[in-house]
């Protein structure tokens, strides 16, 4: 999975805005439920309630089709989305929407290494209120050179 929507709120309506929008999240999580054990936080157990759901399967090194599979998740589901506050998720310090691109850091070595996010992309996430993360990771040591 490369490119994530990841949502949570502590007043949201995770199963309701999920049945409403019919999007297929591969993770929900409630407030009390107990957190899978590999996770490294304060709390053993769910602060909010959220969900995870992939907007893009393409490979870490293919960026311009991750956001091009992401203009076309928000294009497919932006009346959805747009929707999103009337089931109590508001954005700020405590709620959260945002599309989490995962990219492959090409150049270890080097200081800078610059990406670029087309204005549709923007436009759409921004009209959402959903904030973008991009996650570097570094390059599979099982990968050919």
């Amino acid at each position: 999975m490369s490119c994530i929507l990841r949502v949570s709120g502590e007043k949201f309506k995770v199963d309701e805005f999920l049945l409403f929008s019919k999007l297929k999240a591969y993770s929900v999580c409630r407030i009390g439920e107990k957190r899978d054990h590999r996770m490294k936080l304060d709390s053993e157990f769910h602060e909010t309630n959220g969900f995870q759901l992939e907007v893009s399967n393409a490979d870490y090194n293919d960026f311009d089709r991750q956001k091009a599979d992401a203009v076309n998740f928000l294009k497919q589901n932006y009346k959805c989305l747009g929707n999103i506050n009337t089931y109590g998720l508001h954005t700020g310090k405590e709620d959260s929407i945002y599309l989490d691109f995962a990219i492959e850091n090409l150049y270890l070595d080097f200081y800078v290494q610059t990406k670029f996010l087309e204005p549709e992309l923007l436009q759409l996430a921004g009209n959402l209120n959903i904030e973008i993360a991009l996650s570097l990771y570094e390059p599979d040591s099982d990968e050919e050179e």
